[in-house]
């Protein structure tokens, strides 16, 4: 008999157990176990009842199977229609049934395809085809009111099925290219060149999709393949001759624009670029119109060579013109008046540049101020102004050198008032005085520190210096002067002083000092010590206001050791006390074997630099040796019975302290220094694994550097394009920096799906419920983890995150906790060859204002994500996310009476840009735990939502691989269903402890443990123990940056319109 679907399990008539098995048995539980398993073999021969059975009694029956199954024992033996049928066989039976099951929904899941009561499309049918791909034929099914009996047939109604959905495809393109093509020959008498070349361009679209014998109708026209190739060569000709007239009118218009009124030289010269770039695109037989006057192309060439001489003899005249008003404006200054050298030289360029413009211009005589002038005249005026330049750029440089003297001659004077000069010193004011002389011309005074010098008097001064010089150097002098009487002292003498009086500087630096530590009083200790050794025994020098002789200064230099010494102890103690304090203080009610050994080590060298008789005060309690003593001898016990793995807990209430197992099970609540003890003290710790505490905030949200991050929100007004003027809340000039290779294009082509190649980065987020500024984002170098980046801080509650590997965005979903929530939107720089994944700049954009739990992108960039408190799923299409629109959005799933398989919407994945799959964070036996519905909607709830996979336990993380969907469970346990299966298997329990986040990528699951505050990674596929990865304290959502190879799947999806062939 041919059904829908056949039902290989048979009729069961009588089930009973044997009678030596009743016998055997003295357990009142089997007697009732037996009672039980009646009453489930009852419900069964009801279901069975019904020669053909529908999908949901398939089901029903499986579950009754199910619990006869548990209730049998392994040595049980059950009777059905005389066949006798141990646990195992029963166990074989019930798995034909699955696998019936399964095949059922692909066949109802096929048909719903083409059976949503619309016209069947050709994406219609290739979904049809990939679901019917996944059916195994063991008997006659019926698909479509057609019985399909075994694999041939299958495979001969798919191939029948492939061709009709390539037909259809090609009428579909046709259309939709006819559509357009309507749509530009609207106005079509109006149009413009680049509006008739893009009409050609959709024509030879629809021409390209034609054969040889085709006709298409287009606005109730019919053309024919030649016909219409006729019309698209007219039409390319027509646009190319209004092409070039529209070029020839706004070049004519340029050109009278950049005429203005012909007033200056500069308008003519632009106006003549404008007439040679006219003349480039003009062709012989044309004739353009420039302010009412027809000009061919000759006639234009004849323009420009007429404004060309006009413009260079109006520039001239122009020059001329600025040249007479800038002496008029300098004959206004008083020469007298001038002081400097530049000022003079000013006016004689003025001058200058006037008699060149009349040169050039041939004007002989000019007017300035009502006066004739020529360019005699001017150049009297020119000669009598060098005069007083050549006087006072003289007379400056003089000055200059006097200065230089002066500033020299200071470095003389000492501290005390007296001047000692040495022959060097001297040598070196010779040769500024004999540069000082050969400045000097007759008639010239030049005065130097008060005193007036020239060419008659300077050399009577220069041979007085040098004559000093001689004498100082012949007998190793130094000349002194005090109150202006000359005397000498011999050069060692004076380089003791200098000596003598370079320590005393160096000691009563130090002696200024408000506290002296013992290195400054060790460093004073060697000053003396080099005064005294540089001290004649009748010399007395003065330190700190104090007179010393050389015996006084021996001793107070042994006092100043003898301190040094005691100080040095004291501080030693001291910074051993602060040391042991500063740890005992640090220390929370978690201490790890580390921190004791580092104690103990502190105690011991605090020990060790104290004296029998010392006393320190260590947090607030004063310790002598014995104490100390007693304290290293506690902690070392309390060392000694810390096992590897343990760590003690000291209660903060009763100050109780006992060993316990170092073991994070919920990371949330402990801060970043109990986090890092308990990591560090497990018995898995292992020192190449990173370890990152997370709880700490920031009040901003803030890059890796600190440096605050701008936060843009715009607003898409209704009358507005995506290539109008952007509205912001910041500021309406506000740059998103974005790059124009990534800009939307009409009919864009799908590019990578994330879940496809090499994986590169792993993203993860973390935050600290009720707590604010908590929330970060970490990027992991997959091959080397300890490669870790803290990308952004001081979000709220991050648990989606998501990124564009095909335009370089960013996206984070917060759900807000204390405050409001959104998807933020982060452009990025990343370079996977080098390692680079950073933020490319300091803006980011509010996509979306709410409660998201999840987001995704596909590979056009569309973003889809979840929404907790509305119980909805979203999508944003990447025109609006490029534009950083802020709530542009569709709903394409939300709950209502009609939909109620969206219930909490957790997380979220796109599946080849075709479907979507997402779970519920509920008991999914009514909503669903792990759900798909079709990602491209017209109207929202418009598809169904098929329930794939439904437990008792709330759902958390969702990731898509090669073969499954993985989804982890509240109670612990990451499962995976088969997308081709359909078979749910768990590959892991017991292991984690509150699973979160999933995401995939190079055949791996990554999986984040908020509990156990880690990220682990676990084989495709594989139920063998996860791997850590990372320590990542309260760490939510993760995401695997894929990087398509060369060799990648593209996918291809259009959108596809009915159309027809005449």
């Amino acid at each position: 008999m041919v059904r829908k679907i056949y039902l290989i399990f048979f009729l069961l008539l009588a089930v009973t157990y044997s009678q030596d098995e009743i016998t055997d048995s003295d357990s009142t539980d089997e007697i009732s176990s037996e009672s039980d398993e009646d009453e489930l073999i009852d419900q069964e021969l009801e279901i069975l009842d019904t020669d053909d059975l529908s999908l949901e009694e398939d089901q029903e029956l499986l579950d009754v199977l199910e619990e006869l199954s548990i209730s049998l024992d392994d040595d049980d033996v059950v009777i059905i229609d005389g066949d006798e049928l141990t646990a195992s066989e029963l166990d074989e039976e019930i798995s034909d049934l699955e696998e019936d099951i399964a095949q059922e929904e692909n066949i109802i899941e096929a048909e719903s395809v083409i059976e949503d009561g619309e016209e069947v499309t050709s994406e219609d049918l290739e979904d049809l085809i990939d679901e019917l791909d996944d059916l195994e034929i063991d008997e006659p099914i019926e698909i479509d009111g057609e019985v399909i009996s075994d694999d041939e047939e299958l495979e001969e109604y798919i191939e029948e099925l492939e061709d009709t959905a390539e037909e259809l495809e090609i009428i579909e393109e046709l259309d939709e290219e006819i559509t357009e093509a309507e749509a530009l020959m609207v106005d079509l008498e109006n149009a413009d060149s680049a509006e008739l070349f893009e009409l050609a361009g959709e024509l030879q679209d629809i021409l390209d999709l034609m054969d040889l014998e085709d006709t298409v109708l287009i606005n109730d026209v019919g053309y024919t393949y030649d016909a219409l190739e006729d019309y698209i060569e007219d039409l390319n000709e027509e646009a190319l001759n209004l092409q070039h007239e529209e070029e020839l009118i706004v070049a004519t218009d340029e050109a009278i624009l950049a005429l203005g009124d012909a007033s200056t030289s500069e308008q003519l010269a632009a106006y003549v670029v404008e007439l040679e770039e006219l003349l480039e695109i003009m062709n012989e037989d044309d004739v353009v119109i420039i302010m009412d006057r027809e000009f061919t192309e000759e006639e234009i060439e004849e323009e420009i060579q007429s404004i060309i001489e006009d413009a260079q003899d109006l520039k001239i005249q122009e020059e001329l013109d600025e040249a007479i008003e800038a002496v008029e404006e300098v004959e206004e200054v008083d020469i007298d008046e001038l002081e400097t050298s530049e000022e003079v030289g000013e006016i004689i360029d003025a001058y200058e540049t006037l008699i060149s413009s009349m040169e050039d211009s041939d004007e002989l005589t000019i007017e300035i101020d009502g006066d004739d002038t020529t360019t005699e005249d001017l150049q009297e005026e020119i000669d009598e102004l060098l005069v007083i330049y050549n006087d006072l750029a003289s007379q400056e440089e003089l000055d200059s050198i006097a200065a230089e003297i002066e500033e020299y001659v200071l470095q003389y004077i000492y501290e005390d008032g007296i001047v000692y000069i040495t022959p060097e010193q001297l040598s070196g004011e010779l040769s500024l005085w004999k540069k000082l002389q050969g400045a000097l011309d007759e008639g010239e005074v030049v005065i130097v520190n008060g005193f007036e010098y020239t060419i008659d008097n300077i050399d009577d001064f220069i041979i007085v210096i040098e004559n000093t010089i001689d004498y100082l150097e012949e007998n190793n002098l130094v000349q002194v002067v005090v109150d202006g009487v000359i005397s000498y002292m011999p050069e060692d003498e004076y380089s003791h002083m200098l000596a003598v009086d370079q320590s005393v500087i160096s000691a009563n630096e130090i002696l200024e000092k408000d506290e002296l530590t013992s290195d400054d009083l060790f460093e004073l200790a060697d000053v003396l010590e080099e005064l005294l050794s540089l001290m004649y025994e009748d010399e007395v020098v003065v330190l700190d206001d104090v007179e010393y002789t050389y015996d006084e200064l021996e001793a107070y230099a042994d006092d100043i050791k003898a301190q040094a010494m005691d100080l040095n102890h004291e501080e030693k103690v001291i910074s051993a006390a602060a040391e042991v304090e500063e740890l005992l203080q640090n220390n929370d009610e978690w201490t790890t074997k580390n921190e004791l050994e580092k104690l103990v080590s502190a105690w011991e060298s605090l020990l060790a630099t104290m004296e029998i008789d010392d006393e320190v005060e260590v947090d607030s309690e004063t310790y002598n040796t014995e104490d100390i003593q007693e304290e290293i001898a506690e902690l070392q016990d309390l060392l000694d019975n810390l096992d590897d793995g343990e760590i003690l807990y000291t209660d903060p209430n009763t100050g109780e302290t006992q060993e316990t197992i170092a073991q994070v099970t919920n990371s949330v609540s402990l801060s970043e220094q109990a986090y890092y003890d308990l990591i560090t003290s497990g018995s898995n710790y292992n020192l190449e694994i990173p370890v990152i505490s997370t709880a700490s905030s920031s009040d901003v949200v803030a890059s890796k550097s600190g440096e605050p991050l701008e936060l843009v929100i715009i607003i898409k007004e209704e009358d507005t394009t995506t290539s109008t003027f952007l509205q912001t809340t910041q500021d309406e000039d506000t740059n998103l920096e974005r790059d124009d290779d990534e800009a939307p294009e009409e009919d864009a082509e799908p590019e990578e799906e994330y879940q496809d190649g090499e994986t590169n980065f792993i993203l993860v987020t973390t935050y600290i419920p009720d707590e604010e500024g908590t929330g970060k984002v970490f990027v992991f170098d997959k091959e080397n983890p300890e490669n870790f980046v803290e990308l952004v801080i001081g979000l709220q509650e991050p648990t989606g995150v998501c990124f564009d590997v095909n335009h370089n965005f960013l996206y984070v979903a917060d759900q807000g906790g204390l405050s409001d929530g959104g998807i933020f939107q982060y452009q990025i720089s990343w370079e996977p060859e080098d390692g680079i994944f950073t933020l490319d700049n300091t803006v980011y954009v509010q996509i979306y204002t709410g409660t998201p739990s999840d987001c995704k992108v596909d590979a056009y960039g569309n973003l889809y994500y979840t929404e907790l408190l509305t119980n909805s799923i979203h999508k944003v299409t990447y025109a609006d996310l490029y534009n950083g629109y802020a709530n542009e959005f569709t709903i394409l799933y939300i709950a209502d009476e009609e939909t109620n398989h969206i219930d909490r919407p957790i997380a979220i994945e796109v599946f080849e840009s075709e479907d979507i799959y997402f779970v519920n964070n509920v008991d999914g036996t009514v909503s669903g735990t792990l759900n798909k519905a079709e990602a491209e909607l017209e109207d929202t709830n418009e598809e169904p939502i098929f329930v794939l996979v439904s437990e008792t336990s709330p759902a958390w993380g969702l990731a898509i691989g090669e073969k499954y969907a993985y989804y982890s469970l509240d109670s612990g346990e990451v499962s995976g269903y088969h997308l081709d299966d359909r078979t749910v298997t768990r590959f892991s329990t017991g292991f984690f402890i509150a699973p979160r986040g999933l995401c995939y990528g190079d055949n791996k699951v990554y999986v984040t443990d908020n509990g156990a505050g880690a990220l682990y990674k676990m084989e495709e596929g594989e139920d063998d123990e996860p791997e850590i990865v990372a320590f990542i304290q309260a760490v939510s959502a993760c995401f695997c940056v894929n990087v398509q190879d060369s060799n990648g799947v593209w996918i291809i999806v259009g959108m596809l319109f009915s159309s027809y062939f005449l």
